[in-house]
Protein backbone atom coordinates (compact mmCIF):
# COMPACT_ATOMS: atom_id res chain seq x y z
CA UNK A 1 0.00 0.00 0.00
CA UNK A 2 1.30 3.60 -1.28
CA UNK A 3 1.70 6.44 1.35
CA UNK A 4 2.13 10.36 0.64
CA UNK A 5 4.95 11.33 1.09
CA UNK A 6 6.40 11.49 -2.50
CA UNK A 7 3.24 13.87 -2.78
CA UNK A 8 4.17 16.37 -0.16
CA UNK A 9 7.68 16.31 -1.72
CA UNK A 10 6.15 17.91 -4.90
CA UNK A 11 3.08 19.59 -3.05
CA UNK A 12 6.12 21.48 -0.77
CA UNK A 13 7.97 22.49 -3.48
CA UNK A 14 4.63 23.69 -5.27
CA UNK A 15 3.91 25.93 -1.98
CA UNK A 16 7.25 27.66 -2.20
CA UNK A 17 7.25 28.41 -5.94
CA UNK A 18 3.61 29.80 -5.51
CA UNK A 19 4.27 31.74 -2.78
CA UNK A 20 7.85 33.17 -3.71
CA UNK A 21 5.70 34.09 -7.03
CA UNK A 22 3.13 36.25 -5.07
CA UNK A 23 5.94 37.84 -3.12
CA UNK A 24 7.55 38.92 -6.51
CA UNK A 25 4.68 40.26 -8.18
CA UNK A 26 3.37 41.87 -4.69
CA UNK A 27 6.70 43.47 -3.86
CA UNK A 28 9.42 43.19 -6.63
CA UNK A 29 9.73 44.45 -10.56
CA UNK A 30 11.91 43.90 -13.37
CA UNK A 31 12.41 46.21 -15.68
CA UNK A 32 14.93 45.21 -18.66
CA UNK A 33 14.75 48.88 -20.08
CA UNK A 34 16.97 49.71 -16.85
CA UNK A 35 20.26 49.19 -17.81
CA UNK A 36 21.59 50.18 -13.84
CA UNK A 37 19.51 47.76 -11.61
CA UNK A 38 16.68 46.20 -13.58
CA UNK A 39 15.42 44.21 -10.79
CA UNK A 40 14.17 46.20 -7.59
CA UNK A 41 12.33 45.12 -4.22
CA UNK A 42 10.58 46.83 -1.62
CA UNK A 43 12.14 44.13 0.80
CA UNK A 44 15.77 41.95 1.33
CA UNK A 45 16.59 38.57 0.97
CA UNK A 46 16.07 37.84 4.95
CA UNK A 47 12.68 39.96 4.95
CA UNK A 48 10.78 38.24 2.15
CA UNK A 49 12.31 34.89 3.60
CA UNK A 50 10.40 35.83 6.72
CA UNK A 51 7.19 36.44 4.89
CA UNK A 52 7.65 33.01 2.88
CA UNK A 53 8.21 31.31 6.03
CA UNK A 54 5.13 32.71 7.63
CA UNK A 55 2.86 30.69 4.57
CA UNK A 56 4.42 27.83 4.33
CA UNK A 57 5.07 27.08 7.95
CA UNK A 58 3.74 23.86 10.33
CA UNK A 59 1.84 26.52 12.22
CA UNK A 60 -0.01 28.09 9.37
CA UNK A 61 -0.40 24.90 7.34
CA UNK A 62 -2.26 22.77 10.49
CA UNK A 63 -4.55 25.79 11.42
CA UNK A 64 -5.76 26.24 7.70
CA UNK A 65 -6.33 22.33 7.49
CA UNK A 66 -8.16 22.64 11.06
CA UNK A 67 -10.03 26.25 10.02
CA UNK A 68 -11.39 24.74 6.60
CA UNK A 69 -12.23 20.95 8.06
CA UNK A 70 -9.61 18.85 5.71
CA UNK A 71 -7.92 17.26 8.91
CA UNK A 72 -10.92 14.96 9.57
CA UNK A 73 -9.87 12.88 6.01
CA UNK A 74 -6.54 12.17 7.43
CA UNK A 75 -6.06 8.21 7.93
CA UNK A 76 -3.70 7.51 10.69
CA UNK A 77 -1.78 4.22 10.71
CA UNK A 78 -1.19 2.53 14.30
CA UNK A 79 0.96 4.30 16.67
CA UNK A 80 0.41 7.51 15.01
CA UNK A 81 -1.54 10.07 16.57
CA UNK A 82 -3.42 13.40 15.21
CA UNK A 83 -1.27 16.69 15.42
CA UNK A 84 -0.19 19.37 13.24
CA UNK A 85 2.66 17.26 11.67
CA UNK A 86 0.02 15.13 10.35
CA UNK A 87 -2.12 18.18 9.22
CA UNK A 88 1.06 19.83 7.48
CA UNK A 89 2.04 16.61 5.93
CA UNK A 90 -1.92 16.55 4.48
CA UNK A 91 -2.10 20.20 2.83
CA UNK A 92 1.34 19.60 0.97
CA UNK A 93 0.64 16.03 -0.58
CA UNK A 94 -2.83 17.95 -1.28
CA UNK A 95 -1.04 20.14 -3.58
CA UNK A 96 1.42 18.09 -4.75
CA UNK A 97 -1.40 15.86 -6.13
CA UNK A 98 -3.16 18.91 -7.47
CA UNK A 99 0.31 19.30 -9.48
CA UNK A 100 -0.01 15.58 -10.38
CA UNK A 101 -3.45 15.54 -11.38
CA UNK A 102 -3.21 19.13 -13.43
CA UNK A 103 -0.17 17.99 -15.55
CA UNK A 104 1.18 21.37 -13.96
CA UNK A 105 -1.28 23.65 -14.57
CA UNK A 106 0.71 26.69 -12.60
CA UNK A 107 -2.61 28.80 -13.07
CA UNK A 108 -4.66 26.53 -11.54
CA UNK A 109 -2.35 25.44 -8.75
CA UNK A 110 -1.98 29.18 -8.06
CA UNK A 111 -5.52 29.60 -7.44
CA UNK A 112 -5.92 26.49 -5.18
CA UNK A 113 -2.53 27.39 -3.39
CA UNK A 114 -4.96 30.48 -2.65
CA UNK A 115 -7.63 29.24 -1.53
CA UNK A 116 -5.97 26.73 0.44
CA UNK A 117 -3.74 28.87 2.93
CA UNK A 118 -4.58 32.43 2.07
CA UNK A 119 -1.55 34.22 1.06
CA UNK A 120 -2.83 37.02 2.36
CA UNK A 121 0.24 39.94 1.81
CA UNK A 122 -1.37 43.58 2.90
CA UNK A 123 0.74 45.32 5.44
CA UNK A 124 2.91 42.39 5.88
CA UNK A 125 5.79 44.96 6.92
CA UNK A 126 3.94 45.74 10.16
CA UNK A 127 3.92 42.20 11.79
CA UNK A 128 2.81 43.78 15.08
CA UNK A 129 -0.40 45.45 13.67
CA UNK A 130 -3.11 43.24 12.55
CA UNK A 131 -4.71 43.43 9.32
CA UNK A 132 -8.61 44.18 8.65
CA UNK A 133 -8.55 40.49 7.45
CA UNK A 134 -7.01 39.30 10.26
CA UNK A 135 -9.61 41.57 12.49
CA UNK A 136 -12.39 40.20 11.10
CA UNK A 137 -11.42 36.68 10.93
CA UNK A 138 -11.21 36.95 14.91
CA UNK A 139 -14.63 38.93 15.51
CA UNK A 140 -15.98 36.19 13.08
CA UNK A 141 -14.94 33.39 14.45
CA UNK A 142 -15.79 34.47 18.24
CA UNK A 143 -19.23 35.64 17.67
CA UNK A 144 -20.21 32.86 15.22
CA UNK A 145 -17.45 29.73 15.76
CA UNK A 146 -16.66 29.89 12.08
CA UNK A 147 -14.64 31.55 9.48
CA UNK A 148 -15.98 34.23 7.11
CA UNK A 149 -15.99 33.23 3.55
CA UNK A 150 -13.83 34.53 1.16
CA UNK A 151 -13.87 33.47 -2.64
CA UNK A 152 -11.97 34.85 -4.82
CA UNK A 153 -11.64 34.72 -8.35
CA UNK A 154 -9.71 36.40 -11.63
CA UNK A 155 -10.95 38.64 -13.19
CA UNK A 156 -10.81 38.16 -17.42
CA UNK A 157 -12.89 40.85 -18.80
CA UNK A 158 -9.91 42.97 -19.22
CA UNK A 159 -7.42 40.58 -21.66
CA UNK A 160 -3.67 41.06 -20.68
CA UNK A 161 -4.22 42.63 -16.96
CA UNK A 162 -4.37 40.26 -13.87
CA UNK A 163 -6.84 41.45 -11.68
CA UNK A 164 -9.31 40.00 -9.47
CA UNK A 165 -13.15 39.90 -7.72
CA UNK A 166 -13.83 39.01 -4.24
CA UNK A 167 -16.98 38.15 -2.53
CA UNK A 168 -17.07 38.06 1.27
CA UNK A 169 -19.81 35.81 2.71
CA UNK A 170 -20.13 36.81 6.53
CA UNK A 171 -22.73 37.29 9.46
CA UNK A 172 -23.73 39.80 11.87
CA UNK A 173 -25.61 39.59 15.23
CA UNK A 174 -29.17 39.72 15.98
CA UNK A 175 -30.61 42.81 16.22
CA UNK A 176 -33.39 45.87 16.12
CA UNK A 177 -32.34 47.53 12.83
CA UNK A 178 -33.69 45.62 10.48
CA UNK A 179 -30.13 43.94 9.12
CA UNK A 180 -29.95 40.96 7.38
CA UNK A 181 -27.75 38.55 9.65
CA UNK A 182 -26.34 37.18 6.49
CA UNK A 183 -24.28 39.81 4.36
CA UNK A 184 -22.44 39.78 0.80
CA UNK A 185 -19.79 42.46 -0.42
CA UNK A 186 -18.70 41.44 -3.43
CA UNK A 187 -15.43 43.74 -5.39
CA UNK A 188 -14.15 44.10 -8.56
CA UNK A 189 -10.40 44.29 -10.40
CA UNK A 190 -8.61 44.80 -7.46
CA UNK A 191 -4.32 43.87 -8.17
CA UNK A 192 -3.88 41.21 -5.97
CA UNK A 193 -6.03 38.36 -4.01
CA UNK A 194 -4.43 39.37 -0.76
CA UNK A 195 -5.87 43.26 -1.59
CA UNK A 196 -8.61 41.83 -2.34
CA UNK A 197 -9.67 40.21 0.73
CA UNK A 198 -8.30 43.11 2.73
CA UNK A 199 -10.37 45.38 1.06
CA UNK A 200 -13.50 43.45 1.25
CA UNK A 201 -12.76 43.16 4.87
CA UNK A 202 -12.25 46.87 5.62
CA UNK A 203 -15.76 47.30 4.08
CA UNK A 204 -17.13 44.55 6.52
CA UNK A 205 -15.67 46.02 9.69
CA UNK A 206 -16.43 49.31 8.31
CA UNK A 207 -20.27 48.43 8.17
CA UNK A 208 -20.28 47.06 11.41
CA UNK A 209 -18.89 49.59 13.75
CA UNK A 210 -21.17 51.99 11.99
CA UNK A 211 -24.33 50.28 12.77
CA UNK A 212 -23.28 49.61 16.21
CA UNK A 213 -23.06 45.65 15.39
CA UNK A 214 -18.97 45.44 15.83
CA UNK A 215 -19.51 44.94 20.00
CA UNK A 216 -22.41 43.56 21.63
CA UNK A 217 -23.12 44.94 25.30
CA UNK A 218 -23.19 41.23 26.93
CA UNK A 219 -20.55 40.12 25.47
CA UNK A 220 -18.18 43.15 26.14
CA UNK A 221 -19.81 43.02 29.85
CA UNK A 222 -19.60 47.05 29.80
CA UNK A 223 -22.45 49.37 30.44
CA UNK A 224 -21.64 53.26 28.85
CA UNK A 225 -21.43 55.61 31.34
CA UNK A 226 -19.93 58.88 31.06
CA UNK A 227 -17.85 59.19 34.24
CA UNK A 228 -16.44 55.96 33.68
CA UNK A 229 -15.87 56.47 29.71
CA UNK A 230 -12.36 57.06 29.73
CA UNK A 231 -12.01 53.98 31.55
CA UNK A 232 -14.45 51.78 30.13
CA UNK A 233 -13.26 52.44 26.29
CA UNK A 234 -9.68 51.52 27.37
CA UNK A 235 -10.84 48.26 29.04
CA UNK A 236 -12.46 47.22 25.54
CA UNK A 237 -8.87 48.39 24.12
CA UNK A 238 -6.95 45.81 26.59
CA UNK A 239 -9.77 43.84 25.66
CA UNK A 240 -8.73 43.82 21.91
CA UNK A 241 -12.36 45.00 21.15
CA UNK A 242 -11.17 48.20 19.68
CA UNK A 243 -8.37 50.04 18.79
CA UNK A 244 -6.38 52.24 21.01
CA UNK A 245 -8.39 55.52 21.86
CA UNK A 246 -6.46 59.00 20.45
CA UNK A 247 -6.98 61.76 22.31
CA UNK A 248 -6.75 65.79 20.68
CA UNK A 249 -7.26 68.80 22.33
CA UNK A 250 -8.04 72.41 21.58
CA UNK A 251 -8.50 75.51 23.95
CA UNK A 252 -11.26 77.98 23.07
CA UNK A 253 -12.13 81.29 24.25
CA UNK A 254 -15.87 80.13 25.00
CA UNK A 255 -17.02 80.54 29.00
CA UNK A 256 -17.75 77.00 30.19
CA UNK A 257 -16.47 75.29 27.15
CA UNK A 258 -12.78 76.37 27.30
CA UNK A 259 -11.79 72.52 26.46
CA UNK A 260 -12.94 70.98 23.20
CA UNK A 261 -11.83 67.19 22.53
CA UNK A 262 -11.72 65.05 20.14
CA UNK A 263 -11.78 61.18 20.73
CA UNK A 264 -11.10 58.71 17.64
CA UNK A 265 -11.34 55.25 18.34
CA UNK A 266 -11.28 51.85 15.53
CA UNK A 267 -12.73 54.71 12.68
CA UNK A 268 -15.44 55.92 14.85
CA UNK A 269 -14.79 59.97 15.80
CA UNK A 270 -16.78 61.68 19.09
CA UNK A 271 -16.28 65.18 20.82
CA UNK A 272 -16.66 66.99 23.84
CA UNK A 273 -16.79 70.67 25.23
CA UNK A 274 -16.30 71.35 29.10
CA UNK A 275 -15.30 73.89 31.46
CA UNK A 276 -11.81 71.41 32.13
CA UNK A 277 -9.70 69.11 29.81
CA UNK A 278 -11.01 65.76 31.79
CA UNK A 279 -14.56 66.70 31.61
CA UNK A 280 -14.25 67.25 27.89
CA UNK A 281 -12.16 63.84 27.47
CA UNK A 282 -15.10 61.77 29.28
CA UNK A 283 -17.93 63.59 26.91
CA UNK A 284 -15.71 62.75 23.43
CA UNK A 285 -15.24 59.25 25.31
CA UNK A 286 -19.10 58.64 25.93
CA UNK A 287 -19.90 59.57 22.63
CA UNK A 288 -17.61 57.07 20.95
CA UNK A 289 -18.45 54.36 23.50
CA UNK A 290 -22.33 54.78 22.39
CA UNK A 291 -21.04 54.58 18.67
CA UNK A 292 -19.62 51.68 18.67
CA UNK A 293 -21.59 49.64 21.66
CA UNK A 294 -25.04 50.65 20.89
CA UNK A 295 -25.27 52.36 17.60
CA UNK A 296 -26.18 55.46 18.18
Amino acid sequence: MGDSEVLEFYGDSVLNTIVSRELYQNFADSDRDRVEGPFRSRYTEGELSQMKAMFVSRDHLAARAAELGLDKYILYGTGETPGDAAREDMMEALIGAVAVDSDWDWSLLADVVDRLIHLQLEHVEEYMKESCYDRLNRWHQKHFGCMPEYIVDRNRRTPGVETYDCTLKYLVPQNDKGIWTAQNIYVQQLPTRSAGREYVAKKAITFLQTNGLWINLSDAGIEPRQEDAINQLQELFQKKYVEKPEYYFEERDIPGAEWYCTCICSGVEGWGTASSKTKAKKNAAFMVLRHLMMGQ
